[in-house]
């Protein structure tokens, strides 16, 4: 392809004057040259100017306006140039590109030059006489006009890495520029597999094709009356700016935007049950979901009502939850009532999907807030949005809350106020466990001092959630009064705890990295104790064995402690109890493993406390993709045992049956699903066989993986990487 453009250069000559030199034809002049140019780059091939043969292409090119522009170069650096405002922002972003080429420090050297691609350490090195290499690094453009969406979490982000790199090469008389070649490329790849990805390759050349030194100049004092006088002979009016680029943010007209009703209809079928857990149903998820983030409010309600959608309407409400956006949120508010039985599904698969979007924004986080401080007749309702305002806070927070955290602890004083308002009822805590749970999604450590004082103060169950919300936090989390309170947990100092607080605590003991051998010695030393609970032993030894098939360091101080201490026989080593934890792997990648971690704590003889992590590892990094816990209470009765030494805790009030099960999805919890509260309702379900009965308690897709990222390229074009991911649960 060859273009040819109108670019002058203002220089400043002696007498304090500064001339400009005009031409006639297409062509950009420099210190005594003048240069006409031929432009290539990727697959854009012709010349509105020329009258070639053309091939088909479906850019703008061939409609670029062949207006002229203006540039003052000084000391090889473009400050400004000069466009014609009325052209639209295609034409400007080429001509920007055009310029930005000929920024060079021909001697070599390093400096800081802002252009085309944006601020970016450039380096030159003259590589002999005649040509001079040039290197862009870490360029940064500004993200009001380019939009960055980046995962807070390392491994659901892309590795993007740019190389950008020109050739100048000089005449042979070295008087004037012969030839800029430049090639950028851009490579996107899955942190997770790196094999797969994309990379987008960007070459320039530019070639002096004309030369001529006859060219009219116009006299000025200063380089704005310079601009002004030509303006007014060229007969256009031109606007000083830089070498930025601008994102043409109208790149479809109205009747050309794809419609959220038409896109709706056309993966239909892809969306309705029996095609969930696929790879086109995933995919007909991503399209959709494209199109709903930029689709207005009445579209979308249009869609929600539409009686023929009912079908697919659980999975159109996972859309509205991931688009994010506030014209969506608005969308839902508008059909959904809050407190109709009919709409508490709906809500449910809303709130969900929108609790694990990377990227909430601060209006629909205000909303839902002013959501919970209503009166709720459902109690699953309720919870489902607070777990949700704290899951959104906690995201907004690592997106948007730099080192204030305003939005953070403003959620977080809230929830403090509710959680004391909560009536003291040791035998009914559903209030409180409601709060602890909410903080265990708002993971952060603002939260420590109430979930310590509930760790250490609280009854039996509150205890316990408050564990399960410490646990949860990042280990760098787990200070020292963390430390110590766990210790207290775990030895029982002042008072006894409920086994599952214990072995939460034992958890943070083993994987906090204050871990020593000092530490192990106490730990081993409490398998001799007299503890009734003998469950708690045989865990630690459980926890032990694992670890130390993940770990060599930890086998090798447990392996040398249990022989310096005496303990490796069989009366240390051979505990009762039945509690088990294992890992076993199911994903092995040159970049990223998967496991299934499961622990299953024991009481009685029946499960009381069970989980199972799927658990993703990169770059030494460990995310927790999905946890299935099971909690059972009160049925030890039903076990036959003739072992009256059974395992119980000591004045334990033998607490009425209950079972349930707890999900924590990409980190959010999920309200807890009981199955029975009472010996009742489980007989209840035992005589009327709807225990047998497979019931889904849990389905949502959602995204897994949401980026979006806007480079500059130096010849004026935009390009865009996203990487989205759906996930079907």
């Amino acid at each position: 392809m060859s273009l040819r453009h109108n670019i002058h250069k203002v220089e400043r000559i002696p007498g304090s004057k500064h001339r400009l030199r005009k031409s006639k034809y297409s062509s950009v002049t420099v210190p005594g040259k003048t240069y006409a140019l031929n432009r290539k780059n990727n697959e854009m091939c012709d010349n509105s100017l020329k009258k070639k043969k053309k091939k088909k292409h479906n850019s703008k090119l061939d409609k670029v306006p062949d207006e002229p522009f203006l540039v003052h170069w000084t000391g090889g650096i473009i400050k400004h140039i000069y466009l014609n405002e009325e052209e639209d922002v295609f034409s400007l972003n080429l001509k920007k590109g055009v310029a930005s080429a000929f920024q060079v420090l021909l001697e070599g050297g390093e400096r800081s030059e802002t252009d085309a691609s944006g601020t970016c350490k450039v380096s030159y090195k003259a590589i002999d006489s005649n040509n001079v290499f040039k290197r862009k690094r870490n360029c940064v453009a500004p993200t009001d006009t380019f939009p960055f969406r980046q995962h807070f979490d390392k491994i659901w982000r892309p590795l993007v890495h740019s190389k950008r790199e020109c050739l100048y090469t000089l005449s042979k008389d070295k008087t004037q520029l012969s030839t800029i070649a430049s090639e950028e490329q851009h490579e996107m790849k899955t942190a997770i597999k790196q094999e797969t990805g994309s990379v987008i390759v960007s070459r320039q050349h530019l070639t002096s094709v004309d030369f001529s030194t006859s060219e009219n100049t116009v006299d000025a004092s200063t380089v704005d009356e310079a601009v002004n006088q030509l303006s007014l002979d060229l007969r256009i009016k031109l606007k000083q700016t830089n070498l930025i680029t601008q994102r043409d943010t109208t790149l479809c007209k109205e009747e050309s935007c794809p419609s959220f009703v038409k896109t709706v209809k056309e993966h239909k079928s892809l969306l309705k049950d029996e095609s969930l857990g696929t790879i086109r149903s995933a995919g007909a998820f991503l399209k959709v979901l494209a199109v709903a983030r930029t689709a207005p409010k009445e579209d979308l309600v249009k869609v929600l009502k539409n009686t023929k959608n009912k079908k697919i309407i659980n999975q159109l409400y996972d859309v509205m939850g991931a688009a994010q956006t506030d014209a969506s949120h608005e969308a839902v508010l508008s059909v959904l009532t809050l407190n109709s039985e009919e709409s508490f599904d709906f809500w449910e698969r809303y709130l969900w999907s929108l609790s694990f979007g990377a990227y909430p924004t601060l209006k629909t986080l205000r909303s839902i807030e002013s959501l919970t401080e209503k009166k709720i007749d459902n109690p699953k309702l309720k919870e489902t949005l607070v777990l949700t305002l704290a899951a959104m806070a906690n995201r907004y927070d690592k997106n948007e809350g730099g080192d204030k955290h305003k939005v953070l602890h403003s959620v977080l004083s809230k929830l403090e106020r509710e959680l004391k308002d909560c009536p003291s009822n040791e035998e009914d805590p559903s209030c409180e466990l409601m709060y602890l749970r909410a903080f265990k999604n708002l993971n952060h450590e603002s939260t420590l001092p109430t979930l310590l004082k509930y760790a250490l103060e609280g009854s039996k169950k509150t205890s316990v959630a408050a564990m399960k919300a410490i646990r949860a936090l990042p280990a760098d989390k787990w200070t020292g009064i963390v430390q110590k309170s766990a210790t207290k947990i775990y030895f029982q100092l002042g008072r006894r705890y409920d086994s599952s607080a214990r072995t939460l605590a034992l958890d943070i003991l083993l994987e906090s990295r204050e871990l020593d051998d000092e530490r192990l010695k106490h730990l081993l030393i409490s398998l001799t104790s007299n503890d009734s609970v003998y469950e708690v032993k045989q865990y630690l030894l459980q926890r032990l064995n694992q670890l130390s098939d993940s770990y060599p360091t930890i086998k090798e101080s447990v392996d040398y402690l249990l022989k310096t201490l005496g303990f490796n026989h069989y009366g240390v080593l051979a505990q009762r109890g039945l509690s088990t934890a294992l890992s076993r792997s199911f994903m092995t990648h040159p970049n990223t493993n998967g496991s299934l971690l499961s622990i299953q704590e024991i009481s009685g003889g029946i499960l009381k406390r069970g989980t199972v992590d799927v658990v993703v590892e990169n770059s030494n990094e460990t995310h927790s993709l999905f946890s299935l816990g099971l909690f059972a209470g009160g049925l030890s009765s039903y076990i036959s045992s003739d072992d009256k030494t059974e395992s119980t805790e000591d004045n334990e009030v033998e607490e009425s049956a209950t079972a349930g099960m707890e999900l924590t999805v990409l980190g959010v919890q999920i309200r807890p699903f009981v199955f029975f509260t009472s010996q009742g309702q489980l007989m209840g379900h035992v005589w009327s066989g709807t225990a047998s009965e497979k019931t889904p308690a849990f389905q949502v897709l959602t995204l897994l993986q949401d980026h979006t990222q806007f480079i500059p390229l130096e010849s004026g074009f935009i390009t865009e990487l996203s990487l989205h991911g759906g996930l079907y649960k």
